[in-house]
Order: C-alpha cells, then structure tokens, then sequence
C-alpha cells in the first residue's frame, strides 16, 4: 500500500524495474536518433566535399581544355609554314617563279594539307595578315568580328602572338600568331576553331552533359531562332548534350535562379523526382556585353538515394538493438525487484511498532539461492533493526516518563529568563574568572555570533579587535574578576558579524554572588556603531571632495595658506598648478554625469599616482584642479605640469564606454614671485591656464605678468561667454543657398549656411565666429549643433515631398571628434533621412593638414551611404597629389578662381584643367560664386556639372519652394 501527505495529490504508481526499462529505453531511443543524424550528416557532409572537389575538377579541367586548344593551334600556326620543307613541288616553282611570294606558298599550303588540318586538327578557318587589315590568305572565310581583327592588329604592332574566344552564333577559338616571312617581313597568321569540340570533348571524358550559351546583346533586335533562347537569362543554348531533355531542366533551373546567382555558386534542382546539379563557368569576362557561359550537369539523385538508405539502415539497426536490449533488461531486473517490493512493503509497518509481523514477512520472503546481492543484505539489516528499535521503543518509554516531570519545572523558570534576556536591545553576558563567556542573550548573539558552533565558551578578550588600548583594556577587566574593582566602563570595536565594523559602549560590573555556572562578572553593551560613523563621515566631509576624495577647497586653501606662511618665513619657492578638462562640459552634456564622474576618478587617481606627500592635490568643483608642489622651482613645475598632461592624455577610455581622448589645460603659478595671498595666486593661476587653452588644447603655460596678455586673455573669455551663450540659447539658425545642375538647369541640391543671432537681431556670418570657436574649443559643440539642426530641416523638406539633397559644412577639427559619426548615425535614424541625401562638405585646407584623419574621416561617413564634398579647392596646389587618395564625391572650385573667370585665361585654364581631372578621377565639380550669365556660360563650355553662386540663388532661412 503506498499513503500519500494530506492535502498532497495522489501520485501514479509505477514500478521501478519499469522506470528503468523506461528510462533506459528513452536514452537508447534518443541515442539511436543521434547516431543516426550524425550519420546522415556525416555522410551528406562527406557527399557535399566530394561534389566541390568534382566541381573544382570540371573547371579545371574545361579550362585546361580550353588553354590546350589556344596552345595547340599557336603550335600549329608555326607548323604550318614548315609544312613547304616537305612538298618538292612547291619548292621548284618557288624557285622557277619570281612572282611567288610567302602568302602565295602559305596559300598552296593550306590547300594540299585543308582535309588534314581541319580533320585531325578541328580548324575552321585560316588567315593570314601582312600590314594591311585585309587578309592576304583566307582559307574558308568567315565573318571576322571588329574584337579578332583588333587582336590582329595589336599582333601586328606588338609582334606578341595573342587569343580570344567569340561567340555569335557559334563559338569560335582564335589565335594570332607573327610570323616572318623569307624576306623578313611580319606577318600574323589567324587560326580559328571550334569551341563545339572542346564540348564534345568534355563530355566524354566527364559523367556529366554539358552545354555552351551565351548572352544576348541587350542592343540586338533580334537572336538567333535556330538556338534555344533562356528568357529569364537573356541568353541562347547553343549547344548541349543529351539535349531533348536537358533543355527542359535548363528551361526550369533558369526560372527558378537568376543568372547571377547561378553564377555565384553550385545550384541544385530536384527536377521530374530527380536531382541535378547545375554548374556554371564562365568563358570569357562576365562584364563583356557577350559572355559565353559552359553549363555542367551532374545528376546527383543515386548518390543521394544511397544516402538516406544507408540512414534509414542505421536508424533500424537501432532500433534493434534497443529491443534486445529492453528484454535482456527486463529479465535481470524481475527477481531482484521482486524481493525489493516486500522490503518496501514492509516499512510502513515500522510506524506502527509492529516488530514481529516485520520479521515474519522477511522471512517469508528470504531468498535460498547460494549467492546473495544487496538487496539480501537490505532484508538482514531491515530484520536486525527490527529487533533493536523494539529494545530501543522499551527504553525510551521508561525514560520519557522520567524527564517529562523534570522538564515541566525548569519550563516555568526559564521562560521567564529567556524572556527577560532577549527583550532587552542590549548585550547582556557573563563571564567566568578566566574570561570565559558563559551566557549571551540573543540581542548579543545576532551582532556577535561570528562563529558557526557559537561564542559561548570563548575569551571575551578575543571578541576585541587588536588596537593600543587593548592591553590596558585587558588588565582592568581582570582587575573586577579577581575582584580588586567593582565596575569599569569603555568603548571598544569588537568582531562582529553584521557589520565589518562594529563600536560598542561597555559597562562591567563585579557580581555580588557568584552563579552556579561560575560566573563572576556582568557584561552590558550598546551598540553605538552608526553614531561613531557618522561623526567620522561628517569629520571627513569637511575636507574631502566625496566623488575623487581628493581635498576639497576648505581644505586646500587651509594646507596653502599654511605652505605660504611656511614659504614666507622660510623663504622657500614653491608652484601652484591649476588645471581642468577640456570639453568637460560636451563630454558631461553628451555622454551624461556618470561618464564625467568616471572621468573625475581617473584623473583623480592618475594624480595620485604621480604626485606623492607633501604635495597638495584637490578638486576645486567641477572639473577644475589644484595642485601645489613644496619646494619646487621652474623646472620642476613645469616637468611636473608635463606628465599630469602626459599621463592624462594616457587613460584608457575605453573603460568608460567611450573613444573619447582626455586632455587638460595647466596655468602655472610660482610663489612667492606670482604672489603671496591665496587670491591673487587663484587668479593668475586661472590666467595662465586659459593662456595654456588659446595656445594649444592639452598644454601648460607659465604665467607671466605682462598686462597685454592680460587684456588680451580677457577680451578671449568675453568671446568665449558670448559664443557659449549663444550655444545654450539656441541663437543659430541655418540659411540654404541653392546648387544648380549645370546640364539640366534643376535645382535638387542645397548647401546648409550657419548665421547667429543676437537678442538685438544683428545677424554675425560665420567669418565672425567660427574662428574665434575654433581658437576657444568650442568649434566641435558648433559642429554638432550645426548637424543637428541640417538633417532635422533636410528630415522636415523630404516629409514636405521635397526630393532634394543638403549639403553640411564641417571644421577641420571633426576629423579629431569620435562623436560626428555616431551623430550622424543617430540623427539620420530619427529624422528618417536616407544617407544619400545627405553630402559633407570639409575644406580642402583642413584636408590636407590632416590627410590620415581627413582619409579615416570619409570612410568612415562614406560607409553610412553619405557623400563627401571638398570645399575651397584649388587654395593649395599641393591637394592635387591627394585628390585621387581621398575618397570625395565632389570638389568645390574656390571662388578666386570663378569670380574673374570670363576675363582670365589663367583662370579659365585652371578651371578646365581642375574639371577633367576631376572628372577622370569619377568625381563631380562645383562651381562657387557664379554671380553672373557670363560666368555661368563659361562653366558649361569647360563642362563643370554645378553652379553656386548670387546668380543662381543667395542664401535665405528657407528652400525655394518648388517641389522637383
């Protein structure tokens, strides 16, 4: 019988010996499956490799074919002229004929041996050529197409022998070889054969049919009927074998893939209940309008029958061997699960203390065979802890009856103590005169049981952690055990296991009479932990930065009023470096404050790592920084002030998420010569550090006192405030100036003009302040606006059913900003904007000072689908050795050379010489500052394709609103 738990569903009882036949038989089953499947796949695989390597062989071998061909007649065209040596005729009537010549003997050649050149060698034709076009010997002419007498004629100028492959309505294999004649004169000597031999060739030597077609000129108005014609290839079957039927599966196979994907690779066709493999070689060059194509045919069906036979085989001989299996099985499970079954049945019985009917049912069941397994030594055990579970049952009756009064009266007593002990919230332990712990209630078993087996039983001495009071500690303890004191209050930190750190305030005291257990002393603790850390966290947050724990500036103006006072008294030099990241604000702005924290710590720790005590480093606020070196001079500040700026530029970025390269801006300050008070030294740190940032970003600078360098530093952060301002106010906005086709008068191009406005309305042109951007390091933020706000307008004009395409002008610092390609990519996404219509435009200057990055930069925006504009060309001369190595789509000719162009001829011939080199590199020209009818004439005589310029159209706020 089997019970189940209350409230539990009652499970389906099955035996074991069948769970294991079961079992085993899945396993085997899924075994067999596999073994099968790898099989198929091992085969198949093994099937796959064989066809390549047949497939790799008929190419090889129709194209060794083909090269012995163009080979053997080479050797036949020299052949031939040796064939006079033999004929004794012709040798007489050369020498009694004046007028005979070499054509004229190659004629009589030809004639006596055709049956044998055509027969045993497959000729078709004979030619020969002197210096004329015309052949001088024809030997069944034929057609000649403008491609063979080309060859000949190159023979002729090169004297290199030369070969070709034609295909109209036959194909034909053609050799030109030079020759020289007895008077030392060439002459080229063209053979022709068939390329239907090499066919029929191939075919016997292979187990496959094979067949030629051959693409029809898109420009003919009519193919030859006489061929099969491939609708769907635009090719004609010229020939092919076994060709009733073979003409219906190429007629399928053409329908189910296109050209280009049989020429891609091995297709395969299951055609009528059979399978074919088609493959196909190319003949001559697939770009040529005519390509003449062989066709291989394989039929594949018997070997892929065989394969799945020899599957199926293996998945029945699985199968067979699970079925022996299962029986076998069965077999040696039956007895041995028989017995089991009254083991089991017997072990309920147990619960219900029925010894004796256990061992009568063992014994019922006891095996007599000779050899005995575990499941006998299971019955013998089963039946001896029978017997000792019934003396156990008598003892434990006898006992229990015992403690059960004894226990009702410690009950009482103890739950009253156990209560006390754990409702109080503080430690509360004894200890022996030793310093045993004896007692700890749960309050103190929560914050100091760290050990698995307890802490009862361990020295209170050991819970302390180690620290210089520690001994003191220890002996006043002592002192109240051996009774010398009565009471003794401390803090000390104990181990704990709740907490890594844990502060406890002690009151010990001296027990009047000493407990049972011999205990002597009484231990109170409070736990005091998060007030001693929050005194030690507010203490440290008053001179350190939290995010670097660097100082902060309480702190470092306290350690450099203090370093100047020591300075002054002692006459000592020191320096005070001042410093912070540059495009911190972009960088936090794009990236978000995470990333400019991790930043923060990096520097923070880099800084830590070069500088070591007694140098001041802080964090100002922001990402500005301060550090102040003791005792140091000029060169060692400036040493100092290099490898921050090394070792900055050195962090990995990587590990932030981004490719972004950290650089900062020093001022360099030394004291007491720059100043003897904090402010004034702040100050002209703060000076020479934007000194450092006009001069180059990612360098330092020593301050100097001259006041031109002053104003002229001020007058700098007055621009910088106005072009920031204008930045976080959004006073940019875009003006669009129209490029005209040159050829068919449409405007669908626009170039994209960034204009700033102030509150007032005065409209600044770039000229105003893209330098000044520029200069301050604000040009990529400017940048990135400008993109903004092109592809959102070039988003709202192709939504509007505009089809035109926008032109975005980028400094010569993009190719130094990791940010523009992600940009782009993000903004064509959202605005829905095809990268093809968009086109940046980088000035030819910026291109060349950089030519690596200006290179990098293009592929890479080239890679998105856009295109590439050089502006300004024609500036330097030297980008002409660069134009073919940078990949731009089109150059923008510099107005200077525009302007005068009706009335220059200098101009007018760098113009047109700038046009078709550019047009011979594939690149489009653009003409700037077309401004009249005169200027717009001469560009299309020289062949320009654009014009822009005040004639065409000035820029404004909006597109001509004309949908092309």
């Amino acid at each position: 019988m089997t019970s189940s738990a209350p409230g539990k569903k009652k499970a389906i009882y099955l035996s074991l010996k069948w769970q294991v036949v079961l079992g085993i038989s899945l396993v085997l089953i899924v075994v067999n499956f596999v073994i099968t499947l790898f099989t198929y796949n091992q085969i198949l695989s093994q099937f796959e490799q064989n066809r390549l390597l047949t497939q790799q062989a008929y190419k090889r071998g129709f194209d060794g074919l083909v090269t012995n061909s163009f080979n053997r007649m080479k050797q036949l065209s020299y052949l031939i002229p040796v064939l006079k040596v033999n004929s004794d005729k012709i040798n007489a009537e050369h020498r009694n004929s004046a007028k005979n010549n070499f054509s004229q003997q190659l004629e009589k050649i030809i004639e006596r041996h055709a049956s044998l050149l055509q027969i045993e060698y497959g000729l078709n034709s004979i030619y020969y050529f002197q210096e004329s076009a015309q052949p001088q010997v024809a030997w069944n002419p034929g057609q000649l197409s403008q491609t063979v007498r080309q060859m000949v004629r190159e023979s002729l100028e090169t004297e290199q022998p030369g070969s070709r492959l034609e295909c109209h309505e036959q194909c034909n294999l053609y050799t030109a070889t030079p020759l020289l004649d007895e008077d030392g004169k060439i002459g080229i000597i063209l053979l022709s054969a068939s390329l239907v031999d090499l066919v029929i060739e191939f075919s016997s030597i292979s187990d496959a049919d094979i067949g030629l077609i051959t693409r029809i000129n898109q420009t003919a108005q009519a193919f030859n009927k006489d061929f099969m014609l491939l609708k769907n290839w635009r090719t004609q079957l010229l020939v092919v074998s076994n060709a009733e039927q073979q003409r219906l599966l190429l007629e399928s196979f053409s329908q189910r893939y296109s050209l280009d994907q049989a020429l891609a690779r091995v297709q395969k066709l299951e055609w009528h209940d059979n399978f074919y493999e088609v493959q196909l070689i190319p003949l001559t060059d697939i770009t040529q309008e005519q390509t003449t194509i062989a066709l291989v045919i394989s039929d594949i069906s018997q070997e892929l029958a065989a394969i799945d036979a020899t599957a199926l085989k293996t998945f029945y001989m699985g199968l067979l061997g699970l079925l022996v299996s299962e029986v076998m099985l069965f077999f040696i499970l039956w007895f041995p699960m028989r017995n089991l079954t009254c083991i089991v049945g017997v072990l309920p019985l147990f619960a219900h203390k029925a010894y004796s009917r256990i061992r009568e049912k063992l014994q019922n069941s006891a095996s007599d065979t000779l050899v005995h397994d575990e499941i006998d030594l299971l019955s013998d055990s089963v039946f001896h802890l029978s017997l000792q579970l019934e003396d156990l049952q008598k003892q434990v009756d006898n006992k229990t009856r015992g403690m059960l009064e004894r226990t009702n009266e410690l009950a009482k007593d103890k739950e009253f103590i156990t209560g006390l002990l754990d409702t109080t919230q503080a430690i509360i332990l004894t200890q022996d005169k030793q310093g045993n712990i004896l007692m700890l209630n749960s309050t103190g078993w929560n914050l100091i049981a760290y050990e698995s087996d307890g802490i009862v039983g361990t020295l209170f001495n050991n819970i302390l952690l180690d620290n210089e009071s520690k001994r003191e500690l220890i002996t006043k303890l002592d002192e109240i055990r051996l009774g010398d004191r009565e009471h003794y209050h401390h803090e000390a930190e104990i181990k704990c296991a709740t907490k890594a750190r844990c502060i406890v305030s002690w009151y010990h005291s001296l027990l009047s009479i000493p407990g049972d257990d011999g205990a002597v002393m009484l231990s109170v603790g409070l736990d005091i932990t998060e007030r001693k850390i929050a005194e030690e966290r507010l203490e440290w947050l008053a001179d350190h930065d939290p995010l670097t724990h660097l100082y902060n500036r309480r702190r470092f103006q306290k350690d450099l009023g203090h370093v100047l006072a020591i300075s002054r008294k002692y006459n000592k030099s020191g320096a005070l470096l001042y410093f912070d990241v540059d495009h911190f604000k972009y960088l936090n702005d794009t990236q978000g404050h995470q990333y400019g924290d991790r930043m923060l710590n990096l520097i923070a720790k880099k800084l830590k790592t070069i500088l070591k005590c007694p140098d001041i480093i802080a964090r100002l606020g922001g990402d500005e920084f301060a550090v102040v070196l003791i005792e140091a001079d000029e060169k060692v500040a400036v040493n100092v002030a290099q490898r921050i700026i090394d070792n900055v530029r050195s962090i990995d970025t990587n590990v932030l998420g981004g490719a972004h390269k950290i650089s900062v801006s020093i001022g360099v300050v030394l004291f007491p010569s720059d100043g003897f008070n904090i402010p004034e030294l702040m100050a002209n740190a703060d000076l020479a550090m934007y000194q450092a940032k006009e001069k180059k970003r990612g360098s330092f600078h020593l301050f100097s006192s001259d006041i031109q360098v002053r104003e002229r530093v001020n007058q700098l952060m007055v621009r910088k405030e106005r072009i920031e301002t204008a930045i976080a106010e959004d006073w940019f906005v875009l003006y669009f100036q129209p490029i005209m086709n040159i050829k068919t008068g449409e405007i669908k191009r626009y170039e994209s003009l960034i204009r700033m406005i102030e509150e007032d309305g005065s409209i600044h042109m770039p000229d105003s302040f893209i330098t000044e951007a520029e200069q301050l390091g604000l040009i990529d933020e400017v940048d990135q606006l400008v993109m903004k706000k092109a592809i959102q307008a070039l988003g709202g004009f192709l939504a509007d059913g505009y089809d035109l395409s926008l032109s975005v002008n980028l400094s010569g610092r993009a190719m130094d900003n990791p940010d523009i390609l992600n940009l782009i990519k993000e903004q064509l996404q959202q605005h829905n904007v095809a990268p093809s219509r968009l086109i940046i435009e980088l000035t030819e200057t910026a291109a060349v000072s950089d030519i690596m990055g200006a290179e990098r930069l293009m592929r890479e925006i080239k890679d998105l689908g856009c295109r590439f504009a050089l502006d300004d060309f024609g500036v330097g001369f030297s980008s002409f050795f660069y134009l073919k190595q940078l990949p731009v789509d089109y150059v923008k000719v510099d107005g200077m050379f525009v302007r005068q162009l009706p009335y220059s001829d200098e101009d007018q011939i760098f113009v047109k010489a700038l046009n078709e080199m550019a047009h011979g590199l594939g690149k489009k020209t653009v003409a700037e500052f077309v401004e009249n009818e005169k200027i717009l004439e001469m560009l299309i005589a020289n062949g320009v394709d654009y014009a822009q310029g005040y004639y065409i159209g000035k820029p404004l706020p909006d597109i001509l609103r004309e949908k092309c």
